[in-house]
């Protein structure tokens, strides 16, 4: 009888099931975890697109602060870079401009440039499903003078 004891020569249903039990709450609780990473993944993927969107509209803008004027820029914005002209405040002396591309919609708004040629320049880039604001830059740049103008 004593041989029949030391001799448990393979598992239980029991013992089979408990293993897999604990292995499916095992593999469940990192589950979770990959779904997660994928979806900030993908939201990380978005806000980078974004950003890197609004940083070459800044370049642009730069490029064109310093070959013309802001009177002459305004319908170089129209005419050669694809935006649509929105509603102009004069009271504020603030131009807004749009521009829509497959992803995302651009807002540029332009402060008129001060006595010094000094003027703010926002971008804005929203999704353009959600139209959820995605990526924001502003900076001041200082706009080319007329000719004649001194410093």
């Amino acid at each position: 009888m004593g041989t029949l004891l030391k001799s448990n020569k393979g598992f239980t249903l029991i013992e089979i099931l408990a293993s897999i039990t604990i292995l499916s709450i095992v593999i469940l609780s990192f589950l979770a975890f990959f779904v997660q990473s994928a979806k900030t993944n993908e939201i990380t993927e978005d806000i980078s697109d974004a950003t890197y969107l609004a940083q070459e509209e800044m370049e642009k803008m730069y490029h064109i602060t310093t070959q013309y004027t802001f009177s002459k820029a305004l319908t170089e914005l129209v005419e050669n870079t694809g935006y649509v002209a929105g509603q102009n405040n004069g009271a504020t002396m603030e131009y807004t401009f749009s521009k829509d591309t497959d992803e995302y919609k651009i807002a540029l708004t332009l402060d008129k440039p001060s006595s010094t040629n000094i003027g703010n320049v926002l971008v804005k880039v929203y999704e353009s499903k959600s139209n959820k604001l995605e990526a924001q830059m502003e900076t001041i740049y200082n706009w080319k003078k007329l000719e004649g103008e001194s410093d």
